[in-house]
Formats: structure tokens, sequence, C-alpha cells
């Protein structure tokens, strides 16, 4: 009766370890911690006309601006994260268009990298028009040895200022390692048991 029961928690312990995989895998995803002087939102790079503002929050008090007068429009910020191979990614963020006479684009993409070298990419243009927040989605499959992806947002050519706030990226984390030797001692010191229990 005992091994069964431990067959069952084991099993229901497994099948509970993809719900882990939905928290949001960015850090200071609201850009509301600040960084060093060139990188003014911490854990995030930006370049050009990218920099974090307190005008651009969609909640609490700071998001991030990509603004005209700075580099002409263009420029874009990235966070980068581990990643597991093969797995589906879905990549929000919310976006706000200032006022101003359109032109440009505004786009999203994930960026994968296996060992620091370049792989491949998933980007899409995305419309920054609403005059309420509106939240834009990107969903892809990384390639099958990537182990890191750079989650990215930029605009190229534009002459008003897009708002950026609350970005998240679903999908599966890296494991821990010392999650996975928590799991597989724990895997052993069941089988070890079990054979106790049948010798």
């Amino acid at each position: 009766m005992k091994t069964k029961l431990l067959y069952v928690v084991a099993l229901v312990a497994i099948l509970a370890m993809p719900s882990i995989a939905q928290a949001n895998l960015l850090s200071n995803p609201g850009f509301e911690v600040e960084g060093t002087v060139a990188q003014d939102a911490a854990d995030w790079i930006e370049s050009g006309a990218a920099q974090r503002e307190p005008w651009a929050n969609h909640t609490d008090l700071w998001g991030m601006g990509l603004v005209p007068w700075e580099s002409g429009g263009t420029g874009n910020a990235y966070q980068e994260v581990g990643i597991v191979g093969g797995e589906e990614y879905t990549y929000n963020i919310w976006t706000l268009r200032d006022p101003g006479t359109f032109s440009g684009s505004f786009y999203m993409t994930l960026a994968w990298y296996d060992g620091g070298l370049y792989d491949s990419e998933n980007s899409q243009t995305i419309t920054v028009s609403g005059t309420t927040w509106e939240q834009k989605t990107l969903v892809a499959t990384a390639p099958a040895t990537a182990d890191s992806v750079h989650v990215i947002f930029g605009s190229t050519g534009v002459n008003y200022s897009g708002k950026f706030d609350d970005a998240d990226l679903d999908g599966a984390p890296v494991p821990e390692p010392n999650t996975l030797l928590l799991l597989g001692s724990g895997l052993v010191g069941l089988i070890g048991f079990v054979k106790r229990k049948r010798s």
C-alpha cells in the first residue's frame, strides 16, 4: 500500500512540474528597478532611442520609452534569458503610442543563441497606434540546440514615441542545478525504498 502511495505522490509531483514554467522568466519586467547610467533599467540592455521613462508607464512608476529625439527614432532594449531548446515560448509586452505623425515601425523579437552564438530569430512588426494600452504577443518555438534567448523590442526610424511596459516571457525555465540534484536524489531514494520493501 505504501509503495503504491509513493508512486502516486511521485507521479503527481512530476505532473505538477510544468506549471512552474508559466512564471515570468524576465527579471525587472516593468522597468521599475534602476540600473547604471549606461543601462538605466537594470537587467535590460538599451541602445539608441530606448530609455527608461516615468511617463511611459502602464503600471507602477516606470516604463520604457522609444523616443524620436534620440538616434532618429531607432533603438532597442533586450534582456538575455536562459531557455530550454525545442520548447515553445510566449513573449508579451504592453504598448501605447505617444502623439505624433506616424512613420517608421516598431518590432518585437526572440533571438535564439546556442553557447553564446547567434542561431536564428523570430520577429514581427507591431503596430503601436492605440490611444489606450494594448498587449502585443509573439509565440515561437526555440531551436532544439538553443540555450538562451534575447528578448527584444525596438523601433526603426519612427518620428513619434512608443511606450512599452510590463513585458513577460512564459515557457520552460532552465532547471537550476540544485533543483536537478534534489529531484535526482529524491528519485534514487524512492527507488531504494521500493527495492528494500520488495526484498
